[in-house]
């Protein structure tokens, strides 16, 4: 099941790379109770998976922001229960709120 699992994440990986090399709009997270009832998805076994999509999509680079420490502090707090990164999660918090207040999508 491991091994799976970490198929599954480079499979996602590979997938959204994909995407945004075609310059294509990166599809919205849905819940998983969309798919449980879907013909196509019975008799599967589900599990979840991070990715860190902030590691996708290019050349990474170094920004220097100014943010108040009590904030941060509940960035970090939140990014660690998460499992994620300072950088990944603050990466996707921003294209999450451009992709919920813009008629562009990023």
């Amino acid at each position: 099941m491991k091994e799976a699992v970490q198929n599954a994440v480079e499979a996602i990986e590979c997938h959204v790379e994909g995407i945004l090399l075609d310059e294509e709009d990166l599809p919205t997270a849905k819940d998983i109770e969309e798919y449980v009832s879907q013909p196509d998805y019975q008799g599967g076994t589900w599990a979840l998976v991070e990715v860190d999509l902030s590691k996708l999509g290019g050349k990474i680079q170094r920004v220097n922001i100014t943010i108040p420490e009590r904030i941060l502090g509940k960035i970090d707090s939140f990014a660690n229960h998460s499992h994620q990164t300072r950088s990944g999660f603050l990466a996707d918090a921003a294209l999450e709120y451009m992709d919920a207040h813009s008629d562009h999508k990023v």
